[in-house]
């Protein structure tokens, strides 16, 4: 895993000029422990590398399956080749999942276990009505770890655009140079249990653009003062980011250390840790220095205390 992630990180910031591509998918998938069924949705973030290649990152949800409810971040790097005059393509990926399984035992107890599967795909993507896409994709899952699952689903895509020009606080030069960015949050945190206890949130957030495509961000994070969450603290996150549309949508992925106080933590006495947190968000600016901004950040512990905080807040860029 640590050696993919600097391919992406390059491919990211190779700037050029073909198609991104975002996708909605669901349907069906069954598992390798009972062989039933259940629903399967993701989303995908898509950019070619050049006319035969592309790489992606995705959110996977696996649905319910018997005390397991497993969802995932995967990368994959795509051979693809169009026909029917390129209004057909067909892809193959493969790359690494990294998948957080919240499973359960006896007396109502759980535990949130964290792992690295191989995710391998197969797509087939009409393109006649562009820039809407209509998509058929089969998963394969490879998990030593836990089970494995093979997946088909069907979606529907859009292409945002092939402009390599970073604009804005997320890749450096655009409206009047707006590098910095303060975003008030609020919203939900789910605690990653069987029952999903749900607290509400807020957050205060300062951005800066380091580089074309690259954000940092330091984020004062207030996840709940109640049980069953009942958690503060401070992230540091590095994003890949990239502007469409001349800077009025932006699509981002973050990654860094948590240093958060649990009120609640079991078994240890030091209930300061340092965690980390995996976050994606989207910006839509509506005025030259104002944007509404939202975010999903999953909180990775080892204390069982895994959570999803959902955000949603008001930006002014400066």
């Amino acid at each position: 895993m640590r050696k993919i992630v600097p391919v992406f990180l390059l491919l990211f910031l190779s700037g050029t000029a073909y198609a991104h591509e975002f996708f909605v998918n669901a349907g069906v998938t069954r598992d390798t422990q009972t062989s039933t069924a259940r629903l399967q949705w993701s989303t995908t973030y898509l950019q070619e590398i050049e006319k035969y290649m592309a790489f992606s990152f995705s959110y996977i949800n696996e649905g319910h399956a018997v005390n397991h409810y497993r969802d995932g971040i995967a990368g994959q790097l795509w051979a693809r080749a169009g026909v029917w005059n390129r209004n057909l393509v067909l892809g193959l990926g493969a790359g690494p999942y990294a998948f957080f399984d919240t499973h359960g035992g006896a007396n109502g107890s759980f535990h949130d276990e964290h792992g690295v599967a191989a995710l391998f795909s197969a797509t087939a993507t009409l393109y006649t009505l562009s820039p809407l896409l209509f998509q058929a994709r089969i998963n394969y899952l490879a998990a030593r770890q836990s089970f494995d699952t093979l997946s088909g689903t069907i979606g529907i895509g859009y292409e945002l655009g092939t402009d390599k020009t970073p604009t804005g606080t997320s890749g450096g030069q655009g409206v009047g140079d707006l590098r910095n960015e303060i975003t008030a949050y609020t919203g939900a945190t789910v605690l990653n249990t069987q029952k999903n206890e749900q607290s509400t949130s807020w957050a205060v957030e300062y951005r800066r653009s380091l580089a074309a495509y690259i954000d940092w961000t330091a984020t004062g994070l207030f996840e709940g003062r109640d049980r069953p969450v009942a958690r503060y603290g401070v992230m540091s996150q590095v994003w890949l980011a990239h502007p469409f549309f001349r800077d009025h949508l932006t699509l981002g992925a973050g990654l860094g250390p948590y240093l958060a106080h649990d009120k609640y933590q079991q078994g240890s006495d030091d209930k300061t840790k340092v965690d980390w947190a995996a976050s994606f968000s989207a910006s839509v600016r509506f005025l030259e220095h104002f944007a509404l901004r939202a975010s999903w950040s999953r909180i990775i512990t080892q204390q069982d205390r895994d959570t999803d905080v959902f955000l949603a807040g008001l930006s002014y860029r400066f």
